[in-house]
């Protein structure tokens, strides 16, 4: 196990908290929690995330924003103005204009 896996293990818990319905993408979710916990860039998170359902995108978003507010709202202004997919910046542009 290499340090980076180590740390991610390490939230897997939280993972398993924000979304405990479908453990498959669990890896994933605790990477972008730490992540974002780090103040890492959002290409960084975006590509932690990436193929994740979408409910498990959501429930992501918002533990960032209760837990890390500038950082995700930094997050979600990044898959706005600069995604290549079309779902992941309406989604975020949905969820910055209710914030």
């Amino acid at each position: 196990m290499t340090i980076e896996e180590a740390l991610d293990c390490e939230w897997l818990s939280r993972a398993r908290k924000i979304y405990p319905w479908d453990w498959a993408f669990h890896p994933q979710l605790g990477r972008a929690m730490r992540l974002i916990e780090h103040g890492e860039v959002p290409e960084t998170i975006c590509d932690a995330l990436e193929n994740i359902p979408y409910e498990e995108w959501l429930r992501y978003v918002e533990y960032a924003l209760s837990t890390h507010r500038a950082e995700a709202t930094v997050f979600l202004e990044f898959i706005a103005e600069n995604h290549y997919d079309d779902g992941w910046r309406w989604n975020a542009k949905q969820i910055l204009e209710d914030i």
